[in-house]
């Protein structure tokens, strides 16, 4: 599977808990249920050819691996675009990851889900919309 041929024949199951994931370039990032924040590049993500479905029990045989990285935070909604990663906290706090990978820059706003791509947008708790201008 590739952005050039964007199908797939299965499901393979990547070891981890994560309630939201995100994917652009060549890393994965995401929150588990505690909101840490992880990441992972994708070359880090190996598999062999069996597959299965999301959710089902059993053993797939498929040989899977993820270098999972906790990134220090915690946030509740993350995004990762050609705008870099974006992600708000449970209080609202709107926070973009620098260019280190490891510290995070505070945006002056509340909004309870943002999404990172060409430009990044955001949704606040009463439903209005946002383009960040920055």
């Amino acid at each position: 599977m590739s952005a050039s041929r964007p199908t797939g024949t299965g499901w393979v199951h990547i070891p981890g808990k994560l309630m939201m994931i995100e994917i652009y370039g060549d890393q994965v990032v995401g929150t588990n249920p505690g909101h840490v924040i992880f990441k992972s590049p994708v070359s880090g993500v190996s598999t062999t050819t069996t597959t299965r479905r999301p959710r089902s029990s059993g053993s797939s045989g498929a040989k899977v691996s993820a270098k999972w990285r906790a990134i220090p935070g915690r946030l509740t909604r993350i995004s990762k675009g050609r705008s870099g990663v974006w992600g708000v906290n449970r209080n609202g706090n709107i926070y973009k990851l620098n260019s280190n990978g490891r510290s995070w820059t505070r945006i002056r706003g509340k909004l309870v889900q943002v999404s990172s791509g060409s430009s990044v947008w955001g949704v606040n708790k009463h439903g209005h919309i946002y383009r960040y201008r920055g």
